[in-house]
């Protein structure tokens, strides 16, 4: 899909080394208090103005901070074990949210620290503790509240026009922040919404967070698991990638060092802890050279590709949604409908790989830890024209230079997402396999 990229001045930069972040991580956090929702209208006065363009609407699309391993290899510490906690310290469940009940009422096994909420659908904070896999450690904290203090510095911190968003705490209709239900996203966004509003009262931005009470209102991420037609492309596909000449090198001097366990991962797996460790700053295990890391993180995010990739069909079935829930924002921050202007999800690599490619912007590596992608509604004081700006950070903001940033005319933006954008009646209609056809099996990544 070139004709978007066609139209603009487009900045690539290299992939940076992943640096150490000497931050503060988010603090403690207490028991759930009541949300504050405000008056429904905006308190902030005005809009940031750059470079004779107005700031109308920002929305941040982020992956979370750094984690623990979701998948450990042989010969890798036992998680929960005095090494592992010494390579990943400790870790803390997020604080109460407008939580929601996580997929594991919905048959997907769930995120262990929200999978047993009480009755309320509130996540009650805790102390830290040893860290489970897939979980948000302190260097990933530090890295999500550095994305809320970039965030305060672009949209509220102006040198010129209004703040973007009231300054002293997030109002409701104003700011939205969702999240997908997973610990380490959830408590990502909370952690992004203390650089943004450093004064604010913590129980009030824990509850801020909103999550999806089921898989079917999770629109931040691929979702396999209700739609099946999407769930029989992507294996489909995702096998005919892994069965490739690099995929096959790549497997066979994986099993040189870990053995035959390498047959029961994906590509995306066989490189997940090793990526665990590289935003730790922990060297990867010996026998694994750089060459055998780029080509693990190529097999891994090619196979991201053809999973959610590779026909306008899939990608419609994989992205069509939250394009929709984006362009619709736009349109009504356009129109004057509503008095949204700052917009945050808090989702995964695939989320941000996903959009990358539906725009036609695919970065052809892995996302790292704490990436974004920030799409702005920009308003021409002279002309009044409207823009739509797509800025893609391959990491924490000002820690990694913009590796993606393009700015187009929103009739151009409109013609682009147009043939991708999808309703829920047409979602759920499309997503229906063939009459007879086998229902594929579930997917893991």
């Amino acid at each position: 899909p070139g004709p978007l990229a066609a139209t603009v001045v487009l900045t690539m930069a290299g992939r940076p080394a992943i640096l150490a972040l000497a931050l503060v991580a988010c603090g403690a956090l207490s028991a759930a208090s009541r949300l504050s929702q405000g008056s429904g209208s905006s308190a902030a006065a005005g809009f940031p103005v750059r470079d004779g363009m107005e700031v109308l609407l920002a929305q941040v699309l982020t992956r979370h901070g750094a984690r623990t391993p979701n998948r450990v290899h042989l010969g890798a510490p036992e998680p929960g074990s005095d090494a592992w906690e010494e390579q990943f310290g400790q870790c803390r469940p997020p604080g109460a949210a407008r939580a929601l009940l996580s997929n594991a009422r919905q048959g997907g096994g769930g995120d262990p620290m929200l999978r047993d909420l009480p009755g309320g659908g509130l996540v009650e904070a805790g102390g830290y503790r040893r860290c489970p896999r897939g979980y948000l450690t302190r260097v990933g904290e530090a890295e999500m509240e550095a994305i809320g203090r970039y965030l305060r510095k672009t949209y509220v911190d102006v040198d010129a026009g209004g703040p973007l968003i009231t300054p002293e705490r997030p109002v409701r209709r104003e700011t939205l922040v969702f999240s997908t239900a997973v610990a380490r996203t959830v408590l990502s966004a909370q952690c992004l919404l203390r650089g943004l509003y450093p004064a604010a009262d913590q129980d009030e931005l824990d509850i801020f967070v909103q999550v999806p009470r089921s898989l079917d209102e999770d629109i931040i991420t691929v979702n396999h698991w209700r739609c099946p037609r999407l769930r029989q492309i992507a294996l489909d596909q995702r096998s005919s990638y892994e069965v490739g000449l690099l995929s096959t090198s790549t497997r066979n001097r994986l099993r040189d060092i870990i053995g035959p366990s390498v047959d029961d991962l994906t590509m995306v797996m066989a490189g997940d802890s090793l990526r665990a460790y590289a935003g730790h700053g922990i060297p990867p295990p010996p026998g694994y050279s750089e060459e055998l890391l780029r080509d693990i993180d190529t097999c891994g995010h090619g196979s991201v590709e053809a999973a959610v990739g590779g026909s306008q069909e899939v990608v419609r079935l994989s992205s069509g949604l939250l394009l929709a829930d984006m362009h619709r924002r736009i349109t009504a921050a356009i129109e004057g409908h509503a008095p949204l202007r700052l917009m945050v999800r808090s989702g995964h690599d695939i989320s941000i790989a996903q959009i990358l490619l539906a725009l036609g912007l695919p970065s052809h590596s892995w996302p790292a830890f704490a990436s974004s992608i920030t799409v702005e509604l920009l308003r021409d004081v002279a002309t009044q024209r409207h823009w739509v700006r797509v800025v893609f950070h391959d990491g924490v903001p000002e820690v990694v230079a913009a590796s993606v940033d393009i700015t187009v005319p929103f009739e151009k933006w409109t013609e682009f997402v147009g043939p991708l954008l999808m309703v829920e009646e047409e979602y759920i209609e499309q997503c229906k396999l063939a009459p007879g056809t086998p229902i594929p099996p579930r997917m893991f990544w």
